[in-house]
């Protein structure tokens, strides 16, 4: 009965991790890279949980992408703010807002059945993308050498990631139905 709850509980986990990871970049604590990966791993267990225990539930599909949403655009703007700045952290924190801003407005009119039968999971190249992502802001809190290289190469491919998702989701959400807007 209280594995029903785990995933969700797991969302909020992650929704916490937004601000935790702001502050702790803000007062330049060492806790950012172990933020971002409870983060991370409260990602990946609450869709693993939800799936392994059959748990899925209307709440849970939205909750999960919101906090994604929240946290990724958190972590990148406050480490790009506060922390590394540079043109294409920037550039990444710029495109990933305005397609998550706009996943949000049709997600909306999905949820209030102005569009009916369009769908609201995740397409798989955008759970790539938030993979890459978290991986790109665990590497920007991290004090490595070679670090400036490697984000460059990995914003590039967020970069590909967050267009290449916003076009597959445009796609998925023009695609003709039996409805029309009404």
């Amino acid at each position: 009965m209280f594995w029903r709850y785990i995933p969700n509980i797991l969302c909020i986990i992650r929704i916490l991790c937004a601000p935790s990871l702001f502050l702790s970049i803000l007062s330049e604590s060492s806790l950012s890279l172990p933020i971002i990966f409870l983060a991370a791993l409260t990602d990946f267990l609450d869709g693993y949980t939800a799936r392994k225990f059959k748990v899925e539930s209307k709440v849970g599909a939205i909750l999960d992408p919101l906090a994604d949403k929240i946290f990724c655009n958190t972590a990148l703007w406050s480490i790009y703010l506060l922390e590394h700045r540079s043109v294409s952290l920037f550039l990444v924190a710029i495109l990933l807002s305005a397609r998550d801003l706009a996943l949000l407005c049709g997600g909306l009119l999905i949820v209030s059945k102005q569009f009916k039968n369009k769908d609201l999971k995740p397409i798989f190249m955008s759970k790539i993308c938030t993979a890459m992502v978290f991986t790109l802001c665990g590497l920007a809190v991290m004090d490595i050498e070679t670090k400036d290289l490697i984000l460059e190469i990995l914003s590039f491919l967020c970069l590909f990631g967050i267009i290449t998702s916003f076009y597959l989701y445009v796609i998925r959400f023009t695609k003709k139905s039996d409805t029309t807007f009404q």
